[in-house]
């Protein structure tokens, strides 16, 4: 079994669940970042050359990676948007992203390599439906849904 680099992960997985959802995760201005957005400062927001409005944050939450059987991690989507709207349809639309054509959790899904890694395979998805959860200090709507991923790193 392949050991899972957790960052490596995060950019694949960003970058699939973008791809699907047809949002910027390699140029700016970016909808998609792993761990932490770099906002400019002053920039007002919808104005930002570096995020987009709306844009999500994908992160670890809840600890370790889980390796019993399968190894077992838990992403948080953080999005962050001037509009309530906005904000709740960018993160429906990734969460989406994790359903099949049927609305059910994906299971034995290929996710595509990231900056050289390896590829990974979804054994089971379960995201939990996104909500309102805060204001930031910019007055912009914060939205969050979490999912437990089952992955498998795959051979190059």
């Amino acid at each position: 079994m392949i050991a899972i680099a957790f960052n490596n992960f995060l950019g694949a997985l960003a970058q699939f669940m973008g791809a699907a959802a047809d949002l910027k995760f390699a140029v700016l201005p970016r909808q998609l970042w792993v761990n932490q957005a770099v906002e400019t400062e002053g920039a007002a927001a919808g104005s930002d050359p570096n995020c987009g409005d709306p844009y999500s944050i994908f992160r670890q939450y809840d600890g370790d990676i889980e390796q019993i059987g399968v190894d077992t991690i838990r992403v948080q989507c953080e999005t962050t948007a001037s509009s309530n709207d906005a904000g709740m349809a960018q993160a429906g639309a990734l969460r989406n992203t994790l359903l099949d054509a049927n609305g059910r959790p994906l299971r034995m899904t290929a996710i595509p390599a990231f900056s050289g890694g390896p590829a990974y395979r979804i054994n089971a998805a379960r995201p939990r439906a996104p909500g309102l959860v805060r204001r930031d200090e910019r007055g912009r709507g914060v939205v969050v849904f979490n999912v437990e991923l089952e992955i498998v790193a795959l051979a190059s």
